[in-house]
């Protein structure tokens, strides 16, 4: 039965909505509609919707699989008896009705079911009753038939045995193009169209006479007056008398099928003539007969002549190789694999020389649905070979080229249209932290740049394709969100299948970057130790000069106010001249602690002790206007450091923060702490140990430190200050004895807000060690003394000081005379006081030579400055160094 349209579909509902029976219409076992009395027999609550329940809920269960059984068998068009007896269930009882099923097809070419129930009364009914009852059931049948024609969608009709119309359904109507009412009970020969009539109507007549029927294709003209072609189905049917009755008839149009066939025929045609021009080999399996069909030009892609040999199936299913030489089964394996199998794969077939040949295999299966191998499988091959050597020679090139920039150093980009990503190296996914297709899909490589960043990019990339010369950009890219590395990109243009791409070569900028920094930084740090050192030496020269013009101001002045009364007005003056010797003297130990050529002896410090020593001195010494604050947070902080240095760096660096408070006043606030860990940050930039720190902070409200000039602040010799208020060594000196002690200084400074110092010294748990006092001297009477200084002032002076405390004094200023004395009178005295710098001969030299000759004659070495002598050389001598011995 053709398809139900949706319209007839809805007419059905419309039939039956008030039909006097109950009927439903279900698709398996599942209701798609209802009429009133179904509801109303089967007692369904009337606000209950049953579409797509299913129907056995009104069928007792012992009586679902006859029911099943039935709506299946005429699902499949087997031959069954429509009705059957079974017990329904109306509400809480159970009723016996006959069940009458039919199939009609649905638009979806899914068969509905009809059903329709008639119960069977238990009382007894009088004739009257079941003679009406059996009216009803005839009429209503009647106008069931009617309405089952009528969802036919083939034109059918139907004559009486005399050839005169009966009837018809709708869709007669809709392909004549004429009413029903125009037809019944009309001989067709008056019924337009007149000539079809004439053609098929004595035709009829005579089957009505035969009682036969028949199957013939002809013509009929449509509503809209075409000649169509059409197949009739005619057949008689009887009355109850056995009887011929009349003749129903079918029309099925079969224009479009044949102008499909018509078609098909030319497109095979033209098939056949595309497949020779394109050599494509043709093969048909039909495995239900076990036939196999090959092509002439199947056989020309193997190498022979047409039917040249004939395999059996058998042997072609077994003679397709994958890439390995592997014989492949087309037919191993489920019906989806060998689907699979033979959907445009690439195999390799043996020619006729026994060579390998590859091809492309496409087919289809076609099933016939009668057995499990009941199919055909039909397809083409098609020679790839040549095609197949390319993909190889590019692979193969592909390989190597991956392989070179999959090693590469650098990240490698192929861009397409200057922002689609096409190749994107490992290198590349390593520096920007994502593979390609994790970048913004619409945006491309152009997702890495900001948007100054990338006009300048794309510029370039432009400026490169127009030209088809490489090029060369310095620019930033993102790796984060918010972050952007250095980098260099040579852009080089490149065709790649016949389309125009650009290779982004990127190297990251940061090593050579930090490299070259690093480089600066020690070159910087090189002049600056360089200059630090001509310094140093320069300083070290000035000093011991300066000491030889010293020492005889502060020994005469001694001297003579030794020999003064104690009364003496001259006195006085000559203080003056003291305490400006011994203040120049000073400046000489800075100097000569600057350039580390005053050493002095490293113990272990509280550093508290020497905080409250120095703040001591400096109350004494800093206006009222000024104050002194601090907060020394631990009395634990010990640092290994030479006691009188870690003075002097408080002191120089509390004078530098009173002098940037001395006119508007202000607090100078000393800190002390003691911390187990450093940032890594600042570890890194002063280059000191991961080590406890014990931590210094000096700060003050002063005036502050301008930034353009705080990286110059501990450079000797450096300072803001006017003339005559200072020598700008005091910071240098600090910043040395710091460095000196593996530690550092920090500076935060903020002009108008103050400054503030961070020193940082590695912390030790050691207890301060004890300084041993300086043994006495116990002098004997008339004891002999050489003094040898090439400054006559000085060895004048020495030799006046030690003859006041009872030695014989001999003096020479010249050494070369000195050391011949010794040789000839080296039993005749019994102490060496010598300088160490004079010309043509060395103090260590006079003493080395007096020392083979005698080795009791004791020995004093006097040097404020000397490159060949250190404390820790003379003291690894056995030699005793005492610090301001009278020269510095």
């Amino acid at each position: 039965m053709e398809n139900l349209s949706k319209s007839l579909l809805d007419s059905y509902k419309k039939g039956f909505l008030n039909y006097p029976f109950p009927v439903c219409l279900l698709r398996g076992e599942t209701i798609l509609f209802y009429n009133l009395k179904f509801a109303q027999e089967l007692k369904v609550d009337k606000d209950r919707d049953l579409t797509g329940e299913s129907i056995l809920q009104f069928i007792p269960e012992d009586f679902h699989k006859l029911l099943k059984d039935r709506i299946a068998k005429r699902l499949k068009g087997l031959q069954v008896q429509p009705q059957i007896k079974l017990p329904v269930k109306s509400g809480n009882e159970i009723k016996e009705a006959i069940v009458l099923t039919l199939n009609i097809a649905s638009p979806d070419e899914k068969f509905l079911t009809h059903v329709q129930f008639t119960f069977t009364l238990p009382q007894p009914q009088t004739f009257e009753k079941k003679l009406e009852k059996s009216k009803q059931n005839i009429g209503a049948n009647l106008n069931f038939l009617n309405l089952l024609i009528d969802t036919i969608p083939n034109p059918i009709y139907y004559k009486n045995q005399d050839g005169i119309y009966i009837g018809c359904n709708y869709a007669f109507e809709t392909f004549m193009g004429i009413k029903r009412s125009e037809i019944l009970g009309k001989d067709p020969k008056k019924v337009p169209p007149i000539i079809l009539a004439n053609i098929y109507h004595d035709g009829d007549i005579d089957l009505i006479k035969r009682k036969g029927k028949e199957i013939y294709e002809g013509k009929a003209r449509n509503a809209k007056g075409e000649i169509c072609d059409v197949i009739y189905h005619k057949s008689v049917f009887f009355n109850q008398n056995g009887e011929p009755g009349g003749l129903v008839c079918t029309i099925i149009d079969i224009t479009k099928q044949k102008q499909a066939k018509k078609a098909l025929k030319e497109s095979e045609v033209r098939v056949k003539l595309a497949i020779e021009a394109s050599m494509l080999g043709l093969w048909d399996l039909n495995l239900s007969k076990h036939t196999i069909y090959l092509s002439p030009e199947y056989y020309t892609i193997l190498g022979y002549a047409p039917n040249e040999f004939k395999p059996r199936i058998e042997e072609w299913l077994k003679s397709f190789y994958d890439a390995d030489g592997n014989v492949v089964e087309l037919l191993n394996g489920p019906l989806t694999s060998v689907r699979e199998k033979i959907s445009g794969k690439e195999y390799k077939v043996k020619t006729k020389e026994g060579t390998f040949k590859w091809v492309l295999l496409k087919g289809k299966i076609v099933e016939q649905a009668i057995s499990k191998f009941d199919f055909r499988i039909t397809g083409t091959i098609r020679d790839i070979s040549a095609q197949k050597e390319a993909e190889f020679a590019m692979q193969e090139s592909e390989l190597r080229f991956r392989s070179i920039l999959e090693s590469s150093n650098d990240a490698v980009a192929i861009l397409l249209n200057y922002t689609d990503i096409i190749y994107w190296n490992k290198k590349a996914a390593e520096i920007f932290g994502k593979k390609s297709e994790e970048l913004n899909i619409e945006q491309g490589i152009k997702s890495l740049f900001s948007e100054k960043e990338w006009y300048k990019v794309k510029r370039k990339f432009e400026q490169v394709a127009n030209s088809q010369e490489e090029g060369k950009i310095e620019t930033k890219m993102l790796i984060s969100e918010n972050k952007k590395i250095p980098v260099r990109m040579t852009i080089t243009p490149i065709k790649i299948n016949s389309q125009h791409n650009l290779v982004l070569t990127i190297y990251d900028l940061r090593a050579e970057r930090k490299a070259r920094e690093e480089k600066e930084k020690l070159e910087a740090q090189l002049r600056h130790a360089q200059k630090m050192e001509t310094i140093g030496k320069l300083a070290g020269g000035i000093a011991h000069d300066f000491n030889n013009i010293l020492t005889p101001i502060i020994g005469y002045t001694q001297m003579v106010m030794a020999d003064l009364p104690q009364d003496s007005p001259l006195i006085e003056d000559l203080e003056h001249v003291y305490k400006a010797a011994y203040r120049a003297k000073e400046l000489v130990k800075q100097i000569l602690t600057f350039s580390r050529r005053l050493e002095t002896e490293k113990v272990n410090v509280f550093v508290h002790l020497i905080i409250k020593e120095a703040i001591g001195l400096l109350a004494a010494s800093i206006p009222p206007n000024v104050k002194i604050e601090t907060d020394l947070r631990t009395k634990e902080a010990a640092v290994f450091i030479a006691p009188t240095q870690l003075h002097q760096v408080i002191m120089n660096m509390c004078t530098n923060s009173y002098h940037a408070m001395k006119e508007t006043g202000g607090t100078i606030k000393i800190g002390l702490n003691k911390v187990d860990k450093i940032d890594a940050e600042t570890l890194k930039a002063e280059n000191i140990a991961d080590v406890p720190y014990v931590i210094i902070t000096i700060e003050d409200n002063g005036s502050g430190i301008p930034e353009d000039i705080q990286s110059r602040i501990f450079e000797p010799f450096f300072t803001t200050k006017g003339v005559g208020e200072g020598t700008g060594l005091g910071l240098s000196v600090a910043h040395g004895i710091i460095k000196d002690s593996n530690g550092a200084i920090l500076l935060d400074s903020q002009v108008g807000k103050g400054t503030k110092f961070t020193i940082l010294l590695p912390a030790i748990e050691a207890q301060q060690k004890e300084v041993a006092a300086s043994p006495k001297v116990q002098l004997n009477a008339h004891l002999k003394a050489l003094v040898v200084d090439d400054e006559p002032d000085i060895a004048e002076i020495i030799g006046r000081s030690l003859k006041k405390i009872g030695f014989d004094i001999t003096l020479k200023n010249n050494p070369v005379e000195a050391l011949e004395y010794i040789k000839q009178n080296s039993q005749n005295f019994h102490i060496l006081v010598t300088d160490q710098i004079m010309p043509q001969l060395s103090g260590i030299e006079l003493i080395k030579e007096a020392k083979r000759l005698n080795n009791q004659i004791k020995t004093l070495l006097i040097t404020g400055f000397s490159e060949t002598l250190t404390d820790e050389e003379a003291k690894a001598n056995g030699w005793q160094v005492m610090e301001d011995a009278g020269r510095g």
